[in-house]
């Protein structure tokens, strides 16, 4: 939900011009990649380090993707200047990629064999929320402003 409705976020309650601000609108996805790459270098270097075992490197890591960008995200209803806001939400979607290195290797230890048949299903059952989620918010929040 937070991917498929920051631009429409960026213009209608910031009032940022999308075609003019591009750059600012593709940050968070640039965050997001950066979260993932280093929390996949971050999660293996605790536990080759023995710092966690790689349950808890997991557990961390999810933990981590969940209430950071919880934080970070109810905080901005406190904001009123927009380069706070969008520095906000810019670092939750970093802390968010956290979330890969806890569940996508799952898939691998379920069973390594198949574990590229597991993420496709995995991924295309939670694709129906993508779908459907924006559909369902935009029918319950019409015309609300």
């Amino acid at each position: 939900m937070l991917f498929s409705d920051i631009p429409k976020f960026m213009v209608e309650v910031l009032d940022y011009d999308i075609k003019s601000s591009g750059l600012i609108a593709s940050v968070p996805f640039i965050m997001i990649y950066l979260g993932y790459t280093s929390a996949g270098y971050i999660s293996d270097w605790l536990v080759r380090n023995g710092v966690l075992s790689k349950t808890w490197t997991r557990k961390f890591c999810g933990v981590v993707a969940m209430t950071v960008p919880a934080i970070l995200l109810f905080s901005l209803s406190y904001l009123n200047n927009n380069v706070p806001i969008l520095v906000l939400m810019n670092i939750s979607m970093y802390f968010q990629g956290f979330a890969n290195a806890c569940y996508y290797v799952n898939y691998a230890d379920l069973s390594p064999r198949f574990s590229a048949i597991l993420c496709g299903i995995g991924n295309g059952l939670c694709a129906v929320a993508g779908i459907f989620g924006p559909t369902f918010v935009g029918y319950l929040v019409n015309g609300v402003d």
